[in-house]
């Protein structure tokens, strides 16, 4: 599920637009500091339209906690805020300490380090759910790596910055990118995904590839054997899926995965004399010949349009193949 993040930074004029191109929720800054005069200038707007819209609802509160006990009254302030869409908010509250709180910090003489944050965030978080709602944290990698005993915040949901092709950490929400367009909206906007760190499979095979993209023509990233365990990140549609495992991302046939992903498409033979081959090219041997009414399993489509069908290879030529 995709999605937004959205503060008074952000100005916009159709929050209808969000929906139709795609993105299911808004997470929405309701304020910062510690004090209800400190309520983010268009918070309401954007709960009442994005709720409007038929938008799922999260928020986040920027902290400047200098202590355990700032970090508290944040949390209050931020419940009292929020209280109004209570039965609107269906995402976690998230605690949102980076920079800007450990420079606001350092001007005031106080220094942090992995314990400071982790305890202020902690503090925020357990009010929050101890006030019936779901709570979590937002942290970039840098903090994330340096600034965090995650094992102390297991049971609340992480939010995570990561502008690469995917998270280099398991998360539950995954900041894409800052660099979102929307027509109806002035400057970027965040993007956002949920990530279903649930979603664990394993490796049925043995000597199974890691390839970079969803076909048998991809370079090999890893090589997986069997028990092997992977988090699944996405699903293509056509019998692959998109995979992480030990730091590597990249798309292995869901046939050789222990989850109920997407089945191959079948290929329809609607000509004679079908030549498959034993590689992807016309310079490799026919293996065999396939006639109109014959059927095939596509194992993937590669880019220089040749289909893998697991025996050998087929041109994908439209006039005499059909793929569904």
């Amino acid at each position: 599920m995709k999605g937004i993040d959205i503060s008074t930074h952000n100005s916009i004029s159709d929050y209808s637009i969000f929906k139709k191109c795609g993105y299911d929720f808004a997470i929405i800054r309701a304020g910062f500091g510690n004090s209800i005069h400190q309520k983010d200038a268009k918070f309401d707007k954007h709960m009442k339209e994005c709720i409007k819209a038929g938008m799922q609802i999260g928020v986040y509160w920027f902290s400047y906690a200098d202590s355990v006990k700032d970090a508290k009254t944040e949390a209050d302030v931020c419940l009292d805020v929020i209280a109004p869409y209570k039965d609107n908010i269906t995402l976690p509250v998230f605690f949102d300490f980076e920079y800007a709180s450990a420079e606001y910090l350092s001007r005031k003489g106080v220094s942090i380090d992995k314990n400071f944050v982790t305890n202020v965030t902690k503090a925020f978080c357990d009010k929050i759910s101890s006030n019936g709602y779901e709570a979590g944290y937002y942290t970039n990698l840098d903090y994330y790596r340096n600034y965090y005993n995650h094992e102390y915040l297991k049971n609340y949901k992480l939010w995570l910055a990561d502008w690469d092709s995917a998270p280099e950490y398991e998360c539950d929400i995954w900041q894409n990118s800052s660099k979102g367009v929307f027509a109806g909206c002035d400057g970027y906007i965040d993007i956002n995904q949920t990530v279903n760190t649930t979603n664990k499979a394993v490796c049925t095979g043995n000597a199974v590839r890691l390839r970079a993209q969803a076909h048998t023509e991809a370079d090999i990233l890893d090589v997986l054997n069997k028990g092997d365990v992977i988090v699944v990140l996405d699903d293509d549609g056509w019998g692959w899926s998109k995979v992480k495992h030990e730091g590597k991302t990249g798309w292995m046939y869901n046939e050789y995965l222990s989850v109920d992903g997407s089945k191959p498409k079948t290929v329809y033979i609607q000509g004679n004399y079908v030549n498959v081959r034993s590689g992807a090219g016309k310079n490799y041997p026919v293996l065999r010949q396939l006639f109109k009414g014959d059927t095939e399993t596509l194992v993937s489509i590669g880019s220089s349009n040749w289909l893998d069908v697991g025996t050998g290879y087929i041109y994908y030529d439209k006039n005499y193949i059909e793929v569904k």
